[in-house]
């Protein structure tokens, strides 16, 4: 699940919403892996990672607009052991182009 504004909502439900553009990636100069925890708490919303209702990416005092980044599935193969065959837990990665991040504090 992915954290949209307060809200925990699947991909489906960012599809059915026409939130979500298929196979767009964004070019980057430096480009980074996030993998970000949506299920994270914490005083102020600002501090979880999250995406605005608007599209942009908000993580670690960061904010990414929509062109900066892309989401995507992944699988921890590293944390897989052979005993709980077919529970493989699935990450949410966001790649990021880190010179087109933000500053929160900029405001």
């Amino acid at each position: 699940k992915i954290r949209v504004g307060g809200s925990l909502v699947s991909f489906k439900w960012l599809k059915d919403q026409k939130m979500l553009k298929e196979g767009t990636t964004p070019r980057c100069v430096e480009p980074e892996e996030v993998f970000p925890d949506f299920t994270e708490t914490a005083t102020s919303e600002e501090n979880v990672p999250h995406f605005s209702q608007d599209g942009v990416f908000i993580h670690e005092l960061r904010y990414y607009r929509p062109a900066a980044y892309c989401v995507d599935g992944e699988l921890d193969t590293e944390q897989y052991d052979e005993e709980e065959e077919g529970k493989h837990p699935s990450y949410i990665k966001v790649m990021v182009c880190e010179e087109k991040g933000e500053s929160m504090g900029g405001c």
